[in-house]
């Protein structure tokens, strides 16, 4: 992810999210779920301000978090709201 300001990522993924930060190097902070791994762990890179981002062909417009049913998605909903 490239974000103008990591704080407020960094504050959704750990505290939020339950991510532990595994590494910072520069700019860029490294943050995994679980055991890591493929698809446990993203790279957050605060690049400062810069234009709004905009749909297109080739762009993420979301990313996909996993858990373990029915009834822990809503709990996580009503935190997140």
């Amino acid at each position: 992810l490239w974000v103008a300001h990591a704080q407020p990522t960094e504050t959704v993924l750990v505290d939020l999210l339950g991510l532990r930060k595994i590494a910072e190097e520069g700019s860029t902070l490294r943050y995994q779920v679980g055991e890591g791994g493929p698809g446990r762990r993203i790279d957050v890179r605060a690049v400062g301000d810069f234009p709004r981002g905009a749909q297109g062909a080739g762009t993420v417009h979301h990313v996909a978090w996993s858990v373990p049913g029915d009834s822990e998605e809503l709990a996580l909903r009503e935190e997140v709201l």
